[in-house]
């Protein structure tokens, strides 16, 4: 399919002129997409799958936002022939063009890899939300749809769940919930031959799964981990760090809760509170709690996944 209505075909190819779109003119979106050129064009993208090529693949690691969230990463990988990639939230006011570089997807031949950071408007509504993408080549020719679902969180609100483990702080400091969990069968083999392993989960691995398990029917009904709030110090007011399991498939055995912090952002301290707790029927029933403050000295070492002071240890409920 040609982009006979979308202005990006014409960026794809050449420089602004005068009076067309620029990043800036994406003020009033709902999500807005940074980088090195980047540019903005108003109307939504279609979802419809008539095209053939470019192709292109997208993974995020996290499909819970909120109102005001910063820098979330996405990636993707598209076909030798693409330009770049077109995204947009369903319905939007406008899509944003993404160039492709020349890194090669070293996981499938011919193809490149792509990247973007994207933010989300504090004016983002709650509830169910489509992020699409589209590659275009530099003839204008759009490749098919690919859709992630994401949800859009109130941070004020607490859903139902069988396990929470939330992170809340008081200034704008980034500091990092991470969680280490050892399941009770721990080095037994399973029938597939494969051991159980411990495993880390935080911001950058989110998924509460050993590394081994990780299949398609694991990861969709997995927990899930919610908000990286104010990320690197781009802060989205929020405070909050939270691994949620809505369901009961939370890994049985024991979860050692650590704090890590990545920055003070410029405050002195930050005081911050971890919490366990189930939320079944809508009041929520604590497992187990700690206070405490994070210090100019804390924010020292290498910030990896087992990083940060020891803030709870608790067995599975």
């Amino acid at each position: 399919m040609k982009a006979k209505s979308l202005l990006v075909a014409v960026l794809a190819l050449a420089p602004l002129a005068c009076g067309e779109a620029t990043p800036s003119s994406g003020i009033t979106a709902y999500m807005r997409v940074t980088g090195t050129g980047v540019q903005f064009a108003p109307g939504a993208l279609t979802t419809d799958d008539m095209a053939m090529k470019p192709t292109l693949a997208l993974v995020s690691r996290n499909s819970h936002v909120f109102p005001g969230a910063q820098s979330r990463s996405l990636t993707g990988s598209v076909g030798g022939t693409a330009t770049g990639v077109l995204l947009g939230l369903q319905n939007d006011s406008g899509h944003w063009l993404v160039p492709v570089g020349g890194v090669p997807d070293l996981d499938v031949e011919g193809n490149v890899t792509m990247s973007a950071t994207l933010s989300f408007s504090p004016d983002l509504p709650f509830g169910p939300q489509l992020l699409i993408g589209r590659a275009i080549d530099a003839d204008g020719n759009v490749g098919p749809a690919r859709a992630i679902a994401l949800t859009v969180d109130d941070p004020n609100a607490t859903p139902k769940g069988a396990l929470f483990i939330d992170l809340s702080w008081d200034t704008e400091a980034d500091l990092d919930l991470h969680v280490h969990i050892t399941p009770d069968d721990v080095g037994t083999k399973r029938a597939d031959g494969t051991t159980v392993a411990a495993f880390d989960v935080w911001a950058k691995q989110p998924l509460p799964l050993d590394p081994s398990m990780r299949s398609t029917a694991a990861i969709s009904s997995a927990g899930t981990f919610i908000f990286d709030s104010n990320a690197r110090c781009v802060i989205d007011g929020q405070r909050l760090e939270r691994l949620w399991f809505p369901m009961a498939n939370y890994p049985v055995g024991t979860y050692e809760v650590r704090v890590d912090t990545f920055s003070l952002c410029g405050e002195a301290t930050a005081r911050w509170h971890a919490r366990a707790y189930t939320n079944l029927t809508g009041t929520p029933q604590t497992i187990v709690e700690s206070y405490g403050q994070s210090i100019d000295s804390d924010t020292l070492g290498d910030h990896n996944a087992t990083s940060g002071l020891l803030a709870l240890i608790f067995a599975s409920p």
